[in-house]
């Protein structure tokens, strides 16, 4: 993603939110954020 606000974008769209919907516990959803320094 190229910034952030793309990714809260997706995070809050449609499609992200009934994937979280349907693992419904059956794995945990944990997103690690990996910026790159140059």
């Amino acid at each position: 993603w190229k910034s952030q606000t793309a990714i809260d974008a997706h995070n809050a769209s449609a499609h992200f939110q009934e994937f979280a919907k349907k693992l419904g516990g059956k794995a945990d959803l944990d997103v690690s954020i990996l910026k790159q320094k140059f």
